[in-house]
């Protein structure tokens, strides 16, 4: 986890949404150590899944990811962006669901993009 955020840390107790967040792996550990997590899955049994383990995760893909927009310190897509039909698209929703300033963080097959919201 460290690793992805080295140079951009959250807020410690801060929001984070994880798009495409599979089972839930991710948002445990950081809800674990006092984050405030959401997850948005494609997979009704994987949300099913979270929600089982007591986290908050809602079903939906982008386009139309269902998050509230500027609520998240940080944004994290791993393992996502290969898999939708126009990146540019994914990265501007992903851009909006964090507040001004707020960290994003994109990794795809060892690359990892990371950045602050400018809006």
């Amino acid at each position: 986890m460290e690793q992805l955020w080295r140079d951009c840390p959250p807020l410690a107790g801060g929001a984070v949404a994880e798009l495409g967040c599979g089972y839930g792996v991710m948002l445990a550990l950081l809800r674990d150590v006092d984050f405030r997590v959401r997850g948005c899955e494609v997979s009704s049994k994987a949300v099913a899944c979270c929600r089982s383990e007591g986290l908050d995760v809602v079903e939906g893909k982008a386009p139309g990811i269902p998050l509230p927009k500027q609520s998240f310190d940080l944004a994290i897509a791993m393992h996502v962006i290969e898999h939708v039909s126009d990146p540019n698209s994914f990265v501007q929703e992903i851009v909006e669901l964090v507040y001004p300033g707020g960290g994003i963080v994109i990794v795809s097959d060892g690359i990892f993009i990371k950045g602050y919201s400018g809006h």
